[in-house]
């Protein structure tokens, strides 16, 4: 079986890929599984995912609690948060079909931005929780 997360981060960047608008707005398909070293701004990763067991007596399931990173640089946070709108919208339409799972609900928690120790740098937090049902 594959893991709700792996499961996840692969729809949601999938998804996110896809759609024209938040590729036009990262200048490029920077969508990361994981925080890299040195790439371009603006760009999005996964920064950290929790998963928990939440079946019932007849199904087996999982809530998630993902965290997606939104980086950007020089134009303060409006950046990061008109891309956070668009994720946004997107996360909309992630399929409810996930490799080995399927997708009940996906809930955005919150969005948080947070300006680096440089004083260029924002990085705008976007924190989810999914259910999710093991087929």
């Amino acid at each position: 079986m594959t893991s709700p997360i792996h499961a996840l981060r692969e729809a949601i960047r999938s998804q996110l890929q896809a759609d024209p608008g938040v590729v036009a707005l990262l200048r490029d398909t920077k969508i990361f599984a994981d925080p890299p070293k040195h790439v371009a701004f603006p760009h999005i990763a996964f920064v950290s995912a929790v998963a928990r067991e939440n079946g019932t007596s007849s199904e087996d399931g999982h809530a998630t609690d993902l965290a997606l990173g939104i980086w950007c640089r020089g134009n303060g946070s409006g950046e990061g948060l008109q891309i956070a709108d668009a994720v946004t919208v997107s996360l909309a339409s992630v399929p409810a079909s996930l490799s080995g799972h399927r997708l009940v609900n996906l809930l955005l928690l919150g969005v948080e931005p947070v300006v680096q120790k440089d004083g260029e740098t924002w990085r705008v937090m976007m924190r989810l929780r999914a259910v999710t049902e093991v087929v």
